[in-house]
């Protein structure tokens, strides 16, 4: 058995790269061995070259994976210190070494090194002037924040707070579901002495029980006391009683009746 080293011409190699895009080749390699003048052939086999394997030439070697050194490796972790991350202490700093977020004890500080947010026993507590904001005052809709008013009814509240339109005389908030309220004309013609006459208006979602309010026109004949019940659903009795000792007429005004749900 015979050994020797087998050395390949780089230029052919990459000459045969150049006339294909693959990236791996297969050539046939044969070694002839000359005896007495008479050549002979000893191996002959297939062989795979790749292309990013080969240095020398024109032929640039295929991308290799990269690796940070140590040192670039520990320049990419902030140090741990107390005025900075402190890790063992689970706490965040500012750059002028003030608490920011206490994460070990669940705290937000603020610039003062103010305690604005903690979370203790299952709830979260606001602290400081982050909390007197968020207390005594709110704002909506783009509007400005509003101070918390005293002995405000709740109409002109919702108003300050953008909730519902300013300039609208508001009752009893119309736009209630649990509010109903129309307008409509009764004429109750005479009522005799001491009795009454009702009568029954429709009014959908009003329900035995309910409150009904009754909006008196200014023209009422003297004597008479007018009343609301709900008899039924979506029914409202308006009764006019005369407790007088003679008859009283009223022809026909306009009323507004309101029921209020619960």
């Amino acid at each position: 058995m015979r050994q020797t080293t087998l050395t390949i011409n780089t230029a052919e190699v990459e000459d045969a790269f150049a006339a294909t895009s693959d990236t791996t080749i297969t050539p046939t390699i044969e070694v002839e061995l000359t005896q007495n003048s008479t050549p002979k052939t000893v191996y002959q086999s297939n062989v795979t070259i790749r292309k990013d394997l080969i240095t020398a030439g024109s032929t640039v070697p295929g991308a290799r994976d990269s690796y940070y050194t140590k040192s670039e490796t520990d320049a990419l972790f902030v140090e741990d210190s107390s005025s900075n991350v402190d890790a063992t202490n689970r706490i965040l700093s500012s750059a002028d070494s003030a608490y920011s977020v206490d994460y070990g004890n669940r705290s937000l500080y603020d610039a003062n090194f103010t305690p604005i947010v903690s979370w203790s026993g299952g709830g979260t507590t606001l602290q400081g002037t982050f909390a007197s904001f968020q207390v005594a005052s709110m704002g909506f809709y783009s509007q400005a924040a509003t101070a918390r008013p005293a002995n405000i009814n709740v109409v002109s509240g919702l108003i300050n707070l953008g909730l519902i339109a300013s300039g609208t005389t508001y009752g009893v908030l119309p736009q209630s579901t649990e509010t109903l309220t129309v307008t409509t004309s009764l004429n109750f013609g005479t009522v005799t002495a001491n009795s009454s006459n009702s009568i029954t208006v429709s009014i959908t979602g009003a329900a035995v029980n309910d409150v009904v309010l009754l909006g008196i026109p200014s023209a009422v004949s003297e004597g008479l006391t007018f009343f609301g019940h709900v008899v039924a659903a979506d029914q409202v009795h308006v009764d006019a009683v005369n407790a007088t000792g003679s008859g009283k007429t009223q022809s026909a005004v306009t009323f507004r009746i309101t029921v209020i749900g619960y």
